[in-house]
């Protein structure tokens, strides 16, 4: 059911990836490549592009729903990619198993005191998803990234229609961050 909504609304045909892909290891070492309930992250090679590959288990309901969540996301925020968001570099299934997959620019996670000494950049990046007209749903300092220098949100599974409570919730949680004593 999810992915017919993807490809109605996407127009995305569920066809593999067709470039060259390459998968070496877990994007963040220690955490076995699980960095949500809904996916597991890769580290690997896009058209030789350095990407973090998102993959998801198409047997569960909940992991195709934050699947589609996410592409619709990326779709639609195109503008933002690379400006407030990791660029996405594909979106398909994996040529071996038929697994959806999005592969995104790949980025270091923020620590709680990164995120501190780069909190304005972090607050920025909040806004111009908020200008967009949506709001993230979820931040937390592993939901941004930093990327050639640059701070960008991800993890959009929780990408909403903004509305001021959503947004206010967004920077909310974010200065809550910025203030603790962590």
């Amino acid at each position: 059911m999810c992915l017919t909504l993807l490809q109605e609304h996407l127009r995305w045909d569920g066809t593999c990836l067709a470039g060259p892909l390459c998968l070496f290891q877990f994007v963040w070492p220690g955490h076995q490549g699980l960095c949500c309930l809904f996916h597991t992250a890769l580290q690997g090679l896009v058209d030789g592009s350095p990407a973090a590959l998102k993959t998801f288990n198409v047997k569960d309901h909940h992991a195709m729903s934050a699947f589609v969540a996410e592409a619709s996301a990326y779709v639609m925020l195109q503008a933002k990619w690379g400006v407030c968001m990791p660029k996405l570099l594909a979106l398909g299934r994996l040529p071996h198993s038929g697994v959806p997959v999005l592969a995104l620019s790949l980025g270091e996670p923020l620590s709680t005191q990164l995120l501190k000494q780069h909190g304005t950049a972090a607050k920025a990046c909040l806004k111009g998803l908020h200008k967009a007209g949506f709001a993230h749903g979820d931040v937390r300092a592993s939901n941004f990234l930093l990327i050639d220098g640059k701070v960008v949100v991800c993890d959009l599974e929780t990408c909403c229609a903004a509305d001021e409570q959503a947004c206010d919730q967004d920077l909310d949680r974010l200065d809550c961050l910025l203030n603790s004593s962590s």
